[in-house]
């Protein structure tokens, strides 16, 4: 394809690369209500949405409040229907989401209703020194396919009676969300399911009541050798991931592919291995049904200056190894009323870098009246000031969608993924540290890389010194400190390294196998890839040695880069992580012939040919850019504008006129009116012109913890319109647009907020319009507002984790200075 063709795709990026928000029916079931808000998504350049029903019944210690109207009833099925039929009028696509509230697979206690049996379980040793079997752990039993049959007939069944017609077209599939089973191994509860003795027998040729002290972590157990206590561990984990992958995934998977719908969605606990341990087993093995694998990013675990959570690699891994195109994010949960659209930019931009290419934002409220306003802190939508400005955000996010889901993935690097050393009782968190430094180090030298499992090593085929796993060609792989590995991963690693591939064990080899006989193969094997091992103090050297992305002349840890192939042209797609320096790079790319640099912020693009052999770009602070190299027919090019060189303050005086306010009363967020003023006396009233000579924070234009949309006016006198002309507005709380001489310039949601206003401009006086609008943070945490949440009994646990939440106090208004680019 074409550079002019993938340039002139990104103009209109499709609705499913753009993001696909969680809309929360939480309220009234009024499908005009509905209908109208769909419309408004769709002016905010969104074309797909995920219903979430928030039923009344759900978590009424967090919600309180929720739908009016039974679940899954007959008014709600009737608003779904409406919603359904008035998408596909628009073009619209409508996904399902399978629970009511989260997680999935319980059916808000209605699956055990009807089939009390299907219980959650776990087993235990009483004090009588006997096994015991529980209902708990989890509300139902996911490692029974019976479970998962009564929930789909409950839930999928009923939606597929109300709007099957439009499976696989209006409606594209359907969102499962954090199920998971009860106990835990080396715990005082593991899990269980009935059928478990007969199954475990039959995949392990041993019985289940043999492995039971070693699973508890009886003493008797201890004085076994370590490699049987080991194996015993290994094969519990490995036959539970596999039942709960085909007792739960693989049925919804089925359903789903019979209905022409798509499985996505998420589990819980993806973060690190420790909780990708505790929650699921192993993170690939569940992943195996899912159309498209995905991950949630909330509680801030990813937030701006926080560089050191790679998890989002095990969604785009699990896609990449398994040849699937799309992996999602559940995004910006728990955040806090002071998400601002630039932090909003750095998360999304962080996870795409890392293979992330489809986005879920959390969420788009229906309702916010009372209690509903404060969720899980996260609502994005009309009640939201920065809403109206969410387009340029969501077309943003399209372009990078559009970019990095065009072709395949171009990996070079495996990093091995050690879900069995933790299986066997290797302490997790030191593995997690070893796994995150070395994944650290990688990025840093801008070496992309894929998390691989044993089975996409097992069944990987070995070509010209390549592995080749799903859409990828590794031709190095990393093993970190793991212990335990089994035979056959070593086995398929040993064969690749003697085709060519580079294999290199981070500090020492595996010296267990998962199953103790196979230790002395294990041991020999590891012997004759032993000039592979690179202990810390060397691994600089070895990093050296592996493929790289793109190669800087001068080292730089704030850049990230990922490579895809579209059809003959290259896409190089690269991050500036830091926070307030810009980044001028010199750097080299793995391919020959002309490269395009295309800026998906501000759509710009120009000849970045590499001179000498080195290309040279400057990436802005929380910016990004794109390489392409390939067939530039139909482009004309151009080197990269000059940048202005003469810099003149707008100093006003500023004419200021708050055009919006919102205030806190009787227990709901308004917008006051003219007529209604402003909430404290502030020198002003809404409507009322201010004069301010001085731009600063809103602390002292107005008060501490005003929170609206205030318009500043002013004049520039110009003796000749100069060729080219740019407004630069400093610092900003948070969106600015920006008028001139009575036509709309543009507008940012994030820095640099800088406008070209030339063809704007006129000789003489040109009047400036810079309308401003800040986010709810400053008026929802004002302790008598907080104090009113609580005695209210709305300050719920997500309120209580955003409390948490200790930062520097953002901006809010034109700060500047103002200054006139030429």
């Amino acid at each position: 394809m074409s550079v002019a063709r993938i340039l002139e795709d990104l103009r209109k990026p499709a609705p499913f690369v753009r993001p696909m928000p969680f809309w929360f029916w939480n309220g009234k079931l009024d499908a005009d209500l509905f209908i109208k808000q769909l419309d408004d998504m769709a002016e905010k350049g969104i074309g797909e949405v995920f219903l979430h029903p928030m039923p009344q019944e759900f978590r009424t210690k967090d919600f309180v409040s929720g739908i009016e109207g039974e679940y899954l009833g007959r008014e709600f099925m009737a608003a779904v229907r409406a919603v359904v039929e008035a998408a596909a009028q628009r073009g619209m696509r409508f996904w399902l989401y399978d629970e009511g509230g989260w997680p999935s697979g319980v059916n808000l206690g209605r699956v055990v209703a009807a089939r009390p049996d299907l219980k959650g379980k776990v087993a235990r040793y009483n004090e009588e020194g006997n096994v015991e079997f529980l209902e708990r752990g989890y509300p139902v039993d996911l490692l029974n396919p019976e479970t998962t049959q009564t929930f789909i007939s409950q839930v999928h069944e009923e939606y597929a009676k109300v709007v099957g017609e439009f499976f696989g077209t209006t409606i594209p599939g359907i969102f499962t969300d954090e199920p998971r089973y009860g106990g835990r191994v080396g715990g005082a509860e593991i899990p269980w399911t009935p059928k478990l003795p007969e199954i475990f027998k039959e995949k392990t040729g041993y019985d289940i009541s043999l492995a039971l002290p070693i699973l508890f972590g009886l003493k008797v157990a201890r004085s076994l050798p370590e490699n049987k206590r080991a194996q015993v561990q290994a094969d519990f984990y490995r036959v539970i991931t596999e039942l709960w992958r085909d007792s739960y995934f693989k049925p919804l998977h089925d359903w789903c592919a019979a209905h022409n719908l798509l499985l996505v969605g998420h589990l819980s606990g993806e973060d690190d291995l420790p909780s990708q341990l505790l929650y699921c087993g192993n993170f690939f093995t569940e992943m195996e049904y899912f159309d498209w694998p995905g991950i949630d990013v909330i509680w801030r675990q990813i937030f701006p200056g926080n560089r050191g959570n790679h998890f989002p690699k095990y969604a785009s891994s699990a896609a990449h190894t398994r040849g699937k195109r799309w992996s999602l994010s559940e995004s910006f949960a728990v955040y806090g009323w002071d998400l601002t659209y630039a932090q909003m930019k750095w998360i999304t931009d962080y996870q795409y870098v890392r293979g992330i290419n489809t986005l879920v934002p959390m969420a788009l409220y229906s309702d916010t009246r009372g209690a509903r306003k404060i969720g899980t802190m996260s609502d994005q939508f009309q009640a939201n000031p920065l809403w109206e400005h969410y387009r340029p955000y969501a077309e943003y996010v399209g372009r990078l969608g559009g970019l990095l889901s065009a072709g395949k993935p171009v990996v070079e690097v495996g990093l091995y993924y050690p879900i069995v050393s933790l299986w066997a009782g290797e302490d997790a968190r030191s593995v997690e540290a070893k796994v995150t430094r070395i994944a650290t180090s990688l990025l840093d030298q801008q070496i992309d890389f894929d998390f691989l499992d044993d089975a996409a090593i097992v069944g990987a085929e070995i070509s010209g010194g390549t592995l080749a796993v799903g859409d990828c060609r590794y031709s190095a792989i990393v093993v970190p400190n793991a212990p335990v590995m089994p035979v056959e991963t070593m086995r398929r690693l040993a064969e690749f390294a003697k085709a060519g591939g580079s294999v290199t064990f981070y500090e020492t080899p595996p010296h267990f196998a998962a199953r103790a006989a196979d230790e002395a193969e294990l041991a020999q094997l590891a012997t004759s890839l032993s000039t592979c091992v690179a202990s810390s103090a060397d691994w600089d050297v070895a990093l050296g040695m592996l493929p790289w992305t793109v190669k800087l002349a001068v080292h730089n840890a704030n850049i990230r880069a990922i490579r895809r192939s579209c059809e003959g042209t290259e896409i190089f797609f690269l991050t500036n992580e830091s926070l307030n320096e810009d980044a001028s790079l010199r750097l080299r790319l793995p391919v020959q012939g002309t490269v395009v640099a295309y800026d998906p912020d501000t759509e710009q693009t120009f000849d970045a040919s590499p001179q000498g052999g080195v290309i040279r770009v400057t990436i802005r602070a929380n910016g990004c850019m794109v390489l392409l190299a390939g067939n530039t027919e139909g482009l004309t090019l151009a080197p990269p504008p000059d940048p202005p060189t003469r810099a003149q303050e707008v100093s006003g005086p500023w004419i200021a006129t708050v055009t919006r306010q919102w205030a806190f009363r009787g227990g709901e967020i308004v917008m006051l009116s003219t007529v209604k003023g402003m909430d404290r006396d502030a020198g002003g009233v809404l409507g009322t012109p201010k004069r301010v000579d001085t731009l600063e924070d809103w602390d002292k234009v107005y008060y501490e913890n005003f929170c609206g949309t205030v318009d500043y006016a002013t004049s520039l006198p110009l003796q000749a319109v100069p060729p080219r002309a740019f407004l630069d507005l400093g610092t900003v709380g948070v969106v600015a647009e920006v008028d001139v001489n009575g036509t709309i310039v543009g507008k940012r949601l994030w820095a640099p907020y800088t406008f070209d206003i030339t063809s704007a401009l006129k000789v003489g006086t040109n009047n400036i319009r810079i309308s401003v609008t800040s986010t709810l943070f400053r008026l929802m945490t004002m302790p008598e507002i907080v104090g009113e949440l609580k005695q209210r009994g709305w300050f719920s646990s997500y309120a209580q984790k955003v409390s948490e939440y200790k930062g520097d106090r953002a901006p809010a208004g034109l700060i500047g200075p103002v200054r006139l680019l030429t």
